[in-house]
């Protein structure tokens, strides 16, 4: 927690707030009040902490997202190797028997 002499992310907010309710037109900003200034960017510059752990979450999810698709990449990466192995038996069972015939009808002539 912080401490008890600094202001913490709600008050900031309210003040921010209430300055810009009362200084709409930014009339402060206009008359040369620094003040204004620093309050205004430091509420465009404040970040919710919920918003920071949404993001969190959100990452999170991205990121088990992530490995879940690397998961099922390395499983179709295999299927497909599997699918070429096979593909590659056939092909050579195909050139085997068309070379029998081949070799047999050359060797009954032999």
């Amino acid at each position: 927690m912080g401490r008890s002499d600094e202001p913490d992310n709600q008050e900031v907010m309210g003040d921010a707030r209430e300055i810009r309710e009362e200084d709409p037109e930014g009339q402060f900003n206009e008359e040369g009040e620094e003040g204004y200034d620093e309050i205004r960017e430091l509420d465009e510059g404040f970040v919710d902490e919920r918003e920071i752990s949404t993001v969190n979450d959100a990452l999170d999810n991205i990121s088990q997202a992530l490995d879940k698709l690397e998961e099922q990449n390395d499983q179709l990466n295999e299927q497909l190797r599997s699918i070429l192995a096979a593909s590659e038996r056939i092909k050579s069972g195909m050139d085997s028997v068309n070379s029998f015939g081949t070799s047999s009808s050359n060797s009954g002539q032999a």
